[in-house]
């Protein structure tokens, strides 16, 4: 990897922050939680290791988006990193790959836990990997298996969803069992929770996950010329996705690098086909770096039209002044469905409920998405919510 494929990467985590980095709002409601802990001194519902860190965040609109650009950056580095273990000269391709065929960057703008479970976690995959084709199998001995079970635990602890990657590595290897059973002591909430959660939240839903994986489910005829655990590790994390969506980045890594195997036999079958068909002669060679301009021009565009999608994300500028009028009149208490009450906490508000599905009254100042009531007036309406006085 050299510096102008790392200074690619960086402007492919900068890009989808593009529009994003100097406004004062967050994408998603979740992100107004974790800012009413850091710029409010709100309470934390759950416990976590992320909040520990909690405090020392400050209450900086620009510092809090410039940490999850570089915790992408650092997530895009390591997917290149475990490309070049498989393949040395052209692996770095598979960051580019994640950018530009799946739906990943979609969830690089929330301000979560989440996001740096998923850094810790590609850091912990890269390591595993290394380990495991350096010697053929597990062991408990080596640096890079040390390091991979460290930094996985963090990201566990960080978002307990990245402790599923514990099932294919029990499953290949003997010594993986350990480390699954381990697991199992430490987050067996977790394991159920996820496949419990309710269906009526998106990341949430059963088998939209599949969605996410985006375009690299085109190129599966590369688990011909992939390697027996990825493939396998492919399949188990994809089987999850039935249950639960938000588990989608599981498999991630797996599909860009069935998808990058898969790359390379359609462009070693092209010259010939061409040949055959249409009397064009051309190389391997010219066709392999053709399809590798194609993907970075697609991972820029991709990352451009994600850049405009995330000041599009709710809450918009008008969702918030609608939010802020509310507030002024009635600063003591709003009711509220849940997608607005963090949001509304953050402004100073005093929401009914926030965070989770609930019911609210229709009584004297209140924000929904939709729903509606005879004894209602409607005062205000933006993009995605509405202001009612009851």
């Amino acid at each position: 990897m050299n510096k102008k494929q790392l200074s690619l990467f960086l402007l492919l985590a900068i890009i989808p922050f593009a529009l994003y980095l100097f406004s004062d709002r967050f994408v998603d409601p979740d992100s107004y939680y974790y800012l009413n802990v850091v710029c409010n001194n709100g309470n934390l519902n759950e416990n976590g290791f992320f909040n520990i860190f909690l405090p020392f965040i400050p209450c900086n609109f620009f510092v809090i988006k410039f940490l999850l650009v570089m915790a992408y950056f650092g997530i895009l580095f390591f997917t290149a990193k475990l490309g070049e273990l498989f393949d040395k000269q052209n692996g770095w391709l598979l960051a580019i790959i994640l950018v530009g065929l799946t739906l990943f960057p979609t969830e690089v703008w929330k301000f979560e836990n989440d996001m740096f479970g998923y850094f810790f976690g590609f850091a912990s995959l890269y390591f595993f990997t290394k380990h495991y084709l350096a010697r053929g199998y597990f062991s408990f001995f080596g640096k890079d298996f040390f390091i991979g079970s460290f930094l996985l635990v963090l990201a566990g602890l960080f978002w307990n969803g990245m402790v599923y990657w514990l099932i294919p590595l029990a499953l290949l290897n003997f010594f993986g069992i350990f480390l699954f059973f381990g697991s199992i002591f430490l987050f067996l909430e977790s394991y159920f929770n996820f496949l419990s959660q309710s269906t009526l939240v998106l990341e949430n839903q059963v088998w939209i996950g599949f969605v996410y994986l985006g375009l690299s489910s085109l190129f599966l005829i590369g688990i011909v010329k992939s390697k027996r655990f990825v493939v396998a590790s492919y399949l188990l994390m994809v089987l999850i996705l039935v249950f639960q969506a938000k588990l989608f980045v599981l498999g991630i890594p797996f599909a860009c690098l069935i998808a990058f195997e898969g790359l390379k036999i359609l462009s070693n079958s092209i010259p010939m086909a061409l040949r055959k068909g249409f009397k064009i002669f051309t190389t391997k060679e010219r066709v392999w770096e053709t399809t590798k301009q194609t993907l970075i021009i697609l991972a820029i565009l991709t990352s451009l039209f994600w850049s405009v999608t995330a000041i599009n994300q709710f809450p918009k500028e008008d969702d918030v002044l609608l939010i802020k009028n509310g507030i002024e009149l009635s600063p003591s208490h709003i009711e509220n469905d849940f997608s607005a009450g963090y949001v509304i906490r953050y402004y100073g508000g005093n929401p009914s409920c926030a965070g989770w599905l609930c019911e609210y009254k229709y009584e004297g100042i209140v924000i929904n998405i939709v729903d509606t009531n005879s004894n209602c007036v409607l005062l205000e309406k933006s993009t995605n919510l509405q202001l009612l006085k009851c």
